[in-house]
């Protein structure tokens, strides 16, 4: 991957956010049909594709701090399944509720667990395969009770982003309290490793 910049990674925000609406809008048309585990792939592709925002931000905002970036590593990070899965499992947290009893972070720690599971629910969706030891196919193995879960949580990350995106995009290299704090947290995360 070649190096990006600021303008760069502001343009790429902007396409992850209409390729998450066109894949939504896809899946609600093939929900809306009857096609449950095909509304499912693209649920969770758009969940994933929504994962890369956060990334392309912090991304940037290390441009704009004139940090050294190993564009081989992000290239692998955005098109890493498991990783944009994850990146959903931290922002799940980031935005939960802290609890004294430490069960929020536990609900982090199940839903890191669960990564792989979600990985196969989307392959599952696609493919034909072996499903718990029988062969079977995807449109047996999604009804819309669970595609209808999905979306309910996806219209609300999905409205999240776009409300986010509608005020920031463009804006990174003028954010200097967010660009100082970002330094300020790499350099306290690094001096914990």
């Amino acid at each position: 991957m070649k190096n990006l910049n600021i303008e760069e990674l502001e343009h790429a925000r902007v396409c992850v956010l209409q390729n998450a609406q066109s894949l939504y809008k896809e899946a609600l048309l093939l929900e809306s049909h009857g096609f449950y585990a095909r509304a499912y792939t693209l649920a969770h592709i758009c969940n994933e594709e929504l994962s890369k925002l956060p990334m392309l931000v912090g991304i940037a905002m290390d441009v704009a701090n004139g940090e050294s970036i190993d564009w081989k590593v992000f290239n692998k990070r955005i098109s890493s399944h498991i990783k944009k899965i994850d990146f959903m499992h931290v922002e799940n947290y980031l935005n939960s509720e802290i609890r004294s009893d430490d069960s929020d972070l536990r609900d982090f720690q199940n839903g890191l667990t669960s990564t792989s599971q979600l990985n196969t629910h989307k392959n599952n969706s696609l493919y034909a395969g072996v499903v718990d030891n029988k062969f079977t196919q995807p449109n047996h193995l999604f009804d819309q009770t669970k595609v209808r879960e999905l979306l309910v949580k996806l219209t609300e990350r999905l409205g999240y982003y776009e409300s986010v995106e509608s005020q920031t995009v463009g804006k990174i290299a003028q954010a200097k309290s967010s660009l100082n704090l970002r330094k300020i947290a790499k350099k306290t995360f690094n001096k914990q490793r």
